[in-house]
């Protein structure tokens, strides 16, 4: 709940057009289109196409820590870097 309040609809730095879009941040983690790592080896990103804002919705998720957390979530405009449909 902090990081959606507090960075994610941050309007300053976050990415507040993602305020209506809670319950399909929650479905890119649960049923991606495409995961892939990220560049901080305790993170991943995850992918879902044509929902939220965008062409694509990015969620990254850190696995450090117990439980895993979303620490942010934005609208993508170009495919993944290795997606392959």
């Amino acid at each position: 709940e902090d990081t959606w309040l507090l960075h994610i609809l941050n309007p300053q730095n976050g990415h507040p057009e993602l305020a209506p879009h809670l319950p399909v941040v929650l479905a890119t983690v649960t049923q991606p289109d495409h995961r892939e790592p990220d560049l901080r080896l305790s993170r991943e990103r995850f992918f879902k196409q044509h929902l939220g804002p965008s062409q694509w919705l990015m969620v990254v998720v850190d696995f450090e820590g117990e439980p895993p957390r979303i620490v942010t979530a934005l609208g993508y405009r170009q495919s993944p870097s290795e997606w392959t449909p």
